[in-house]
């Protein structure tokens, strides 16, 4: 039976590197690996899909590797299924501020844990304002002066030395809406 899943991409479509229409996405998706009732969400690389459980593994690598065949550039994918994100919504230590403000909370979605050092790296770094959380499901930030400004969003991964890619609050709630009408 199909279940729905998010891939979301990293890097795509950002300052004119790495192009990739999100029609281009849907046709990858659709025609290249079979997946179902395939949608995307804004230009940043989030793409929503029905697909059997079964085919879970291994499938962000074959979504990459048809993307760079495609494309010519290889993009990081994040695959989740709609049980994890919803996780991830549910796991939010900064509930409070995404209600006031989303798009001044992010969810940092990671390829991998990062190792106890580096946690206790970010730990002992001074960010000013801004206040991260680590859970099971992902890294949570909230920068009350704009994501643009902070220097917690702009070196957590090369300080947790992981993959990551990072979605907007309310970004995160789009897609988790788009999961449950798949």
């Amino acid at each position: 039976m199909a279940e729905s899943w998010v891939a979301l991409l990293r890097g795509i479509n950002v300052g004119g590197k790495n192009r990739l229409p999100m029609k281009q996405l849907l046709e990858i998706a659709e025609q290249r690996l079979g997946l179902e009732d395939c949608r995307t969400y804004v230009q940043s690389g989030n793409l929503v899909f029905r697909a059997p459980a079964a085919q879970r593994d291994g499938l962000d690598t074959r979504l990459e590797s048809a993307i760079e065949a495609a494309c010519g550039f290889r993009a990081v994918v994040l695959l989740r299924s709609a049980g994890e994100w919803d996780a991830i919504v549910a796991g939010c230590p900064f509930s409070a501020e995404a209600a006031a403000e989303p798009k001044q909370v992010h969810v940092f979605v990671l390829a991998a844990a990062p190792s106890p050092d580096a946690v206790a790296d970010l730990a002992s770094r001074e960010f000013g304002d801004d206040r991260w959380h680590l859970g099971p499901h992902g890294l949570y930030l909230h920068t009350p002066n704009g994501s643009g400004r902070s220097k917690l969003a702009a070196s957590v991964e090369r300080v947790l030395q992981v993959a990551m890619t990072a979605r907007n609050w309310s970004s995160t709630l789009a897609l988790q809406a788009m999961l449950h009408q798949a």
